[in-house]
């Protein structure tokens, strides 16, 4: 029951119990220019907040009907009635989020350079990056970098990476009928044994197994 609004380019995280079912949508800003309005300059000190029963299922359900699951939509595709729906989805969730939360002023110059490390590691994930050719790109010391990738993601630099080049794969095991070994090395893996190991700590399967689960569950 839990739920997460996200502003733009806002570095956020979500952990979920093992199991748990998942579901993002990412709208235009131009949707709810109240809600964005109310946020400017600001953010959600803790952005997790808990919609009743009644506005999850509005949600989900309208969003479903009038939309679908796994689908992108051009603002300019988009029938008269999908923007309504579109925009009273966002006002039905956003002001709950108003309500629920606590704001708090957006740090600018801190964001700023998170928001770069991440855009510079989804775009050069697939090479073999590290914490040290990361610094010494954004000019910054190794250790106060890692110390930024602590502090916000609670997690270290490598285990980012990992995550990050596994969640990419998994779009594949589940997308593509590439060979393992393919998708491993087009994730930024160096090896199969590593992809392996990655697959085996964070979801106690290996690749072949999560594959299949994929397929079966698609």
């Amino acid at each position: 029951g839990d739920a997460i609004l996200i502003q733009p380019f806002q570095i956020h995280g979500l952990h979920v119990k093992k199991g748990s079912l998942v579901a993002c949508s990412t709208f235009a800003e131009r949707f709810f220019p109240g809600i964005a309005g109310a946020l400017e300059g600001k953010r959600a000190k803790h952005p997790v907040f808990h919609p009743d029963d009644m506005v999850t299922q509005f949600f989900v359900n309208q969003l479903e009907r009038y939309i679908g699951k796994r689908i992108e939509i051009s603002s300019e595709k988009l029938t008269k009635l999908q923007e309504t729906v579109f925009k009273g989805l966002a006002y039905s969730i956003g002001s709950v989020f108003l309500e629920q939360v606590e704001l708090i002023p957006a740090p600018k110059n801190y964001d700023t350079l998170v928001v770069s490390l991440v855009k510079y590691i989804d775009e050069n994930f697939r090479s073999d990056i590290t914490l040290y050719s990361i610094a010494k790109h954004f000019g910054y010391n190794y250790q106060y970098i890692s110390k930024v990738f602590n502090k916000t993601f609670n997690i270290s630099f490598k285990q980012f990476l990992i995550k990050y080049r596994l969640e990419y794969a998994l779009c594949l095991l589940e997308e593509t009928n590439d060979a393992i070994y393919q998708i491993a090395f087009k994730s930024g893996f160096q090896s199969m044994r590593s992809f392996d190991y990655a697959c085996r700590v964070f979801h106690n399967k290996s690749a072949k197994e999560i594959r299949k689960e994929l397929k079966n569950n698609k």
